[in-house]
């Protein structure tokens, strides 16, 4: 039968009416009589009343053609065949269908297990199966005559709180077929966030049909996020965003639950913005707190948890000779006083521990954050370079500086592929400490620069260097400190997901007195502040069916990630919502899903098989392009014929 991709635009068919109102208003010049005098004639006046007749009704019919055509051509006609005249073949049939979170709103799950259980019906002669999926197959039934036990399942089932991962419903679905023909019924609301890019498996001589339930998006409120910050007064912020799924502003009543209390305000929202709010609350007693909005088209995005407890520290892992030198045992005494001092703000602590080299392991890796290798200790002892690029990879923090053995250090980094720098020989002024090095202005765009301003600044450049390292073969964007000579004090590479810094002098007094100095701290937390994760040390997670792989091993059951909550049985808290893609509002159309489906290695026999909705878009072109020619020729004739001068 016949459709449109945009029925909207048909209503510009009212429109046809314009050019009869042409007709009927114009008039045609009048002919030329050729008269020999006209003062033998009485002048007689013009009737007031006369009738309009529709001329030329070719032109006119001509015309309304041309602008029916060039509506329906804007439209986007298609063909789509009709059920009967290509009807569903016997063979073998698997119903997959889609149990994610998305399904709860928008009516989609009533709609989507009604269908299938009237395609269940249809083919009650035929072998049917049914593969059940969220985030992983949830269930599989070959295909079967038996279809009670596939009817009740259907009539049972309910969506999960899980994200909606199809493809390997679609290999499980496809590998239970056994003869032909086959044909695979997809019920889903298809989501644009899973299933747009999704690797479809091999579904040569698979007849595919898309059922799509719950396609209308709008009217729906989201709960995005929500995040605690600590207050100069001791209080906590807590700051979150809503977003508006509908195409009118709205006001959403927001609530906070936390020690069992509700703070409550209400939120303007434009149409389809997102709009951030806060809370001020006290410290609760209660770390687990929840945002909840009233109930709307989709139940699982009106909730948010959240952690309203102090961050967890950044974790330093000082690497420290079992008998370390002078220099080694001052440099870690400086650096435990700058991570360890009052910040003011609970937002930002560390952590800092000490481990002999001989004694790493990917255990001790994993639970740190940050690792420190001082100069003196990595001159005096073998450091598994390899272990930590493969901790900084990950996303971790290496802090090196260079001791007295520098070109050891050097060579060491160069062999495990963390930087490849040269020395270029040690200057220093240790016996000449009235004339010191002083440390460069900060560039523009230099991270430290946002710290270090007026008095901080004034400090930082004031500080004594007495001796350091130069070295050769770093990028200018890589110095985060540099001297006045401009020679790189602190370098900063990125290497993975983490970060490695390079400081070519000590942390001690004998290098300079910058660990005397104020500017000491701040310099030191905002290098170490570089390994803190990017969730702040709170790891949120999203509902699914088993343990994410950075969980397993750790004891925690899989049914703990299976709802909403808070899991604060580890040493980082685990905050667990409902996956916000599942309230996605984009869909595929059943066209899209077509297109993408025939990137399959079995893309020719399953083009031949599916059925279309066939484009005609060209034929209304065409067809509006020969009106308009007829038109042009005929207007012109008639034109010619009616301007023509008549000898009477």
């Amino acid at each position: 039968m016949l459709q449109f991709q945009n029925p909207a635009v048909l209503w510009a068919l009212a429109g046809l009416a314009l050019p009869v109102l042409v007709h009927l208003i114009h008039r045609r010049p009048a002919l030329r009589w050729r008269f020999p005098s006209l003062r033998f004639i009485t002048a007689a006046p013009l009737p007031r009343k006369g009738s309009r007749k529709l001329r030329d009704p070719l032109l006119l019919l001509l015309r309304i053609l041309f602008y029916a055509a060039i509506i329906l051509l804007a439209a986007g006609p298609e063909w789509q065949p009709s059920a009967t005249a290509d009807p569903e073949p016997g063979g073998e049939h698997i119903l997959v269908v889609d149990l994610s979170a998305s399904m709860a709103g928008w009516e989609a799950w009533d709609q989507a297990q009604a269908e299938a259980l009237a395609i269940l019906r249809e083919h009650r002669h035929n072998p049917v199966g049914l593969v059940l999926f969220s985030d992983t197959v949830m269930e599989a039934i070959p295909p079967t005559r038996e279809h009670g036990a596939i009817a009740d399942r259907i009539a049972d089932a309910q969506p999960t709180t899980f994200r909606s991962r199809p493809e390997r419903a679609l290999q499980e679905a496809q590998s239970m077929f056994s003869g032909t023909p086959r044909t695979m019924h997809l019920f889903s609301d298809f989501q644009t966030a899973s299933w747009e890019d999704l690797n479809w498996p091999d579904t040569q001589g698979t007849r595919v049909r898309f059922h799509a339930a719950g396609v209308e998006r709008a009217g729906n409120r989201v709960l995005l996020s929500g995040q605690s910050y600590a207050r100069d007064d001791g209080r906590l912020d807590v700051i979150a965003r809503i977003r508006n799924d509908a195409p009118e502003d709205a006001e959403e009543r927001v609530v906070l639950r936390v020690d069992g209390t509700e703070h409550a305000q209400i939120v303007s929202m434009a149409a389809w913005e997102t709009t951030p709010f806060a809370f001020t609350i006290e410290p609760p007693r209660d770390s687990h707190g929840v945002l909840q909005i009233g109930s709307d088209v989709y139940p699982h995005d009106n909730t948010y948890h959240l952690y309203l407890g102090p961050p967890p520290p950044i974790r330093v892992l000082t690497l420290l000779s079992t008998r370390p030198s002078q220099q080694a045992a001052e440099e870690t005494f400086f650096l435990r006083s700058a991570l360890e001092a009052q910040t003011g703000s609970e937002n930002l602590r560390f952590e800092m521990d000490s481990l002999p080299p001989r004694m790493i392991r990917s255990d001790y890796l994993d639970m740190a954050n940050a690792v420190f290798v001082g100069g003196e200790t990595a001159a005096s002892e073998p450091i598994p370079w390899e272990e930590l690029r493969r901790f900084s990879e990950d996303g971790g923090l290496l802090f090196v500086t260079l001791g007295n053995n520098a070109l050891r250090v050097l060579r060491d980094l160069r062999a495990a592929d963390l930087w490849d720098l040269r020395h270029g020989g040690r200057t220093g002024r240790e016996l000449v400490r009235y004339n010191p090095y002083r440390i460069g202005s900060l560039r523009r765009g230099n991270p430290l620069a946002d710290v270090f301003t007026g008095e901080a600044a004034r400090d930082l450049y004031l500080s004594a260097l007495y001796q350091y390292v130069r070295v050769e073969g770093a990028a200018r964007e890589e110095v985060l400190l540099e001297s006045e000579d401009g020679d790189p004090l602190l370098l900063r590479r990125v290497l993975g997901e983490g970060t490695l810094i390079l400081g070519t002098f000590g942390l001690q007094s004998g290098d300079s007195d910058l660990p005397l100095r104020n500017a000491f701290l701040p310099l030191v937390q905002e290098l170490f502040r570089l390994g803190r994760p990017e969730d702040g040390g709170i790891v949120h997670a999203e509902t699914r069916s088993d343990v994410p792989g950075q969980f397993a091993g750790s004891g925690i059951e899989a049914g703990r990630f299976a709802a909403p909550g808070l899991i604060d049985s580890l040493d980082r808290p685990i905050v667990v919502n409902v996956s916000r893609t599942e309230s996605d509002p984009e869909v595929l159309s059943e066209r899209a899903l077509h297109r993408r489906s025939d990137r399959s290695d079995g893309a020719t026999d399953l083009r031949e098989s599916l059925r279309y909705a066939r484009p005609l878009w060209h034929w209304f072109a065409l067809a509006a392009a020969a009106i308009f020619l007829l038109e042009t020729l005929l207007g012109g004739w008639l034109d010619r014929r009616s301007s023509a001068p008549t000898d009477r």
